[in-house]
C-alpha cells in the first residue's frame, strides 16, 4: 500500500510539473518537459506488462531508455546553458547507476532498485517545478513575456 501511495503522489507531482512547465515555462522548461514525456512513454513501452516481472533483473530496454534520456538532457544542458538542467542530468546519471548493482548481483531486492530510481526521479521533478517557478517569478517581476 505505501508503494502505491508513493506512486500516485509521484504521478500527481509529475503531471503538475509537466503542466506547469508547458503552460508557464520558457523554452528550456518546455523542451526538458518534452524530453521527459518521451522518456516516460518509452519507459512504459520498454518494461514488461506484468508488474511481478518488473525489476527482477536488469531491464536492458529500460536502461537503454534511461541512456537516451541522459543523452537528450546533456544536449538540452549544452543548448540552454541552464544549471538546473545540469542537475537534472546528474540525477538521470544516478538513475543509470542504479541499474548497475542488479547487473552484478541479480539477487538484489527489487524494492531497493525501485526505491533508488524513485529518489532520483522525485528530485528531477522537483527541480523542474522549482526552475519553472523561479523563471516565471523572474519574468513576472521584470515584465518579460514567455519565450
Amino acid at each position: 500500500m505505501p508503494h502505491e501511495l508513493h506512486t500516485q503522489l509521484f504521478l500527481v507531482t509529475m503531471l503538475f510539473g509537466w503542466g506547469l512547465a508547458l503552460t508557464i515555462g520558457k523554452a528550456a522548461e518546455r523542451t526538458v518537459t518534452g524530453i521527459l514525456i518521451v522518456g516516460a512513454s518509452l519507459s512504459i513501452l520498454a518494461l514488461p506488462v506484468s508488474m511481478a516481472a518488473r525489476f527482477q533483473h536488469l531491464e536492458w530496454s529500460a536502461a537503454a531508455v534511461d541512456g537516451l534520456l541522459l543523452a537528450a538532457l546533456l544536449g538540452a544542458a549544452h543548448h540552454f546553458k541552464a544549471g538546473w538542467i545540469l542537475w537534472m542530468t546528474a540525477f538521470q546519471f544516478m538513475i543509470i547507476l542504479s541499474h548497475l548493482p542488479i547487473l552484478f548481483r541479480p539477487l538484489i531486492s527489487s524494492e531497493s532498485y525501485v526505491a533508488s530510481t524513485a529518489l532520483w526521479s522525485w528530485l528531477m521533478m522537483l527541480t523542474l517545478i522549482q526552475a519553472t517557478g523561479r523563471n516565471w517569478l523572474s519574468r513576472r517581476q521584470t515584465g518579460i513575456s514567455r519565450s
